[in-house]
């Protein structure tokens, strides 16, 4: 617990080679996912733009149960950010970013890209308010 954080970024979260996702190779699914397991009972958010709005919000997710974000009007993962919290409090979570086998079939899909990863948490920025 002691590296979990209830906020993380995916940095680098396409799920093809040709930089284009958009092809019917995987019945126009997206490709790349996030799997996100919280600590313990919360609900997750996901700022898929890192525009500072929650696109999509699962609420209730029990103690680590592992939930699949994706997103399927651009088919990319790149730059969402995935926080949690329970009764406004924050929840520590465990991501990682690859692809779904069950979206990109073997056999078919031959511009699918999986370099599946943890993704590092990280603490927010905080500072502490002094008088001298």
């Amino acid at each position: 617990m002691d590296v979990m954080t209830p906020e993380v970024l995916i940095g680098w979260g396409f799920g093809c080679t040709s930089m284009d996702c958009s092809d019917e190779t995987n019945n126009g699914q997206a490709r790349s996912v996030a799997y996100v397991t919280p600590l313990s009972r919360a609900d997750i958010y996901v700022d898929t733009y890192n525009d500072g709005v929650a696109d999509q919000v699962i609420k209730n997710v029990y103690d680590l149960m592992s939930i699949v974000l994706v997103d399927e009007a651009d088919k990319d993962m790149s730059g969402a950010r995935i926080w949690a919290l329970y009764r406004g409090k924050p929840v520590p979570i465990a991501a990682a970013w690859g692809q779904d086998p069950k979206r990109s079939p073997a056999n078919s899909d031959l511009s699918a890209l999986d370099l599946g990863t943890v993704v590092v948490p990280f603490s927010s920025f905080q500072t502490k308010k002094s008088q001298r």
